[in-house]
């Protein structure tokens, strides 16, 4: 489990010479400040969490008008792979974004990242919970328009498995549902455990715009492979 707290930072000024509608404001400028509206959990590393290591990480972006981040930089991380997750994780999110004169424009941030391992309570669920297919599922060969992703979180490599040079080819097995949610996620075929839980960990925060039949979204089983290789 992770917990973050919202800072405003600072980040690459624009020069002069750009254009009114490309500056970059800083939020103490504007109006009315940018607020999450979509905003997704890091993937705690695998080897870090069963290591029990915590650890933080600061990250750079720039919300534009539309909403979406953009320029997402990392800052400093107590681990690289902390920096990698939360900059995964914050790539994803959406902001109504920040207006000056009731004009939406593009704000510099910093969001600063917590990774605590905390013991859930017996009684909570687990931090993921699957979304329910409603309808029939069509496979991927029946569908006239295939779903496309929008956003893909590229996985965390397991620190120990990569140190040892070792890589991997997981397949992973969904539905995509007609919203373009990746539902019944999971690991059909990984050689290391480690690679599939990370494989699976970053299908569940991809987004694709939805597979079709006649005009209409369908949900969609479909499979995926993700390649875990040292040269990444």
């Amino acid at each position: 489990m992770s917990c973050l707290l919202l800072l405003w930072g600072l980040i690459t000024q624009p020069t002069l010479a750009e254009s009114q509608e490309h500056r970059v404001y800083e939020p103490q400028e504007l109006d009315v400040m940018p607020v999450p509206r979509v905003h997704t959990k890091p993937v705690y590393p695998f080897e870090l969490r069963r290591a029990n290591v915590t650890g933080k990480a600061l990250i750079a972006f720039v919300v534009g008008p539309d909403g979406t981040v953009t320029s997402t930089e990392i800052v400093e991380a107590s681990e690289p792979e902390f920096g990698e997750a939360a900059a995964t994780a914050i790539s994803s999110w959406r902001f109504r974004p920040g207006k000056l004169k009731g004009e939406a424009v593009s704000t510099a941030m910093r969001v600063p990242m917590v990774f605590n391992i905390v013991e859930d309570p017996p009684a909570e669920v687990a931090p993921y919970v699957d979304r329910p297919v409603s309808g029939p599922v069509v496979n991927l060969s029946d569908v006239q328009v295939q779903p496309k992703p929008v956003f893909q979180a590229k996985p965390t490599y397991p620190r120990e498995l990569r140190v040892q040079g070792i890589t991997d080819r997981v397949v992973v097995g969904m539905v995509i549902d007609r919203d373009g949610y990746p539902c019944r996620v999971q690991a059909l075929r990984a050689e290391h455990y480690a690679f599939g839980e990370a494989a699976v960990a970053a299908v569940r925060q991809w987004r694709f715009s939805p597979g079709e039949n006649g005009g209409s979204a369908v949900n969609v089983a479909m499979q995926v492979v993700i390649v875990f290789n040292i040269t990444d």
